[in-house]
């Protein structure tokens, strides 16, 4: 599972010199980290927000994003990750939209018997902020631009 997210505060970082901002994408990548080592803890996965260890974080781009990979064991009795990827620094044409995510879990009375601890949680819309369709849009058309060229 690859997931993507931007950082929308981008006006904390107006101003502020390469290592300011260096400061300020450090204390948010542990600020994340650690909401990350309690979603593992509670759902049974591995992960450490250790930003020496690649097989938990990884930081790209002159540390303008990072990737945290949650490990489980999958279905197949493989071992494999989630990918959350969070871009700090990104410019964004178009406003953000706020939506309700829809579970993907149906409504059963089976599944509310066999996971009565996580049901309500997963049959539950949650409000959250999109990209716009046209940002997407723009983002490949750049994507697929600089790789013609």
């Amino acid at each position: 599972m690859d997931l993507d997210f931007t950082f929308l505060d981008q006006e904390v970082f107006e101003g502020l010199s390469h290592k300011g901002i260096r400061k300020i994408l450090s204390k948010k990548v542990n600020e994340i980290g650690e909401l990350f080592e309690e979603v593992a803890r509670k759902r049974n996965l591995d992960f450490k927000c250790d930003k020496g260890n690649r097989k938990y974080v990884e930081l790209g781009g002159s540390n303008k994003f990072v990737t945290f990979k949650l490990w489980y064991p999958s279905i197949a009795e493989l071992v494999t990750f989630i990918k959350i990827q969070i871009n700090f620094l990104e410019k964004i044409v178009f406003p953000v939209k706020k939506v309700r995510l829809k579970s993907i879990c149906p409504d059963s009375r089976e599944l509310s018997f066999l996971f009565p601890e996580y049901y309500n949680e997963y049959r539950a819309s949650i409000p959250f902020k999109v990209y716009d369709v046209r940002e997407i849009l723009c983002e490949k058309l750049e994507l697929l631009r600089r790789e013609t060229s």
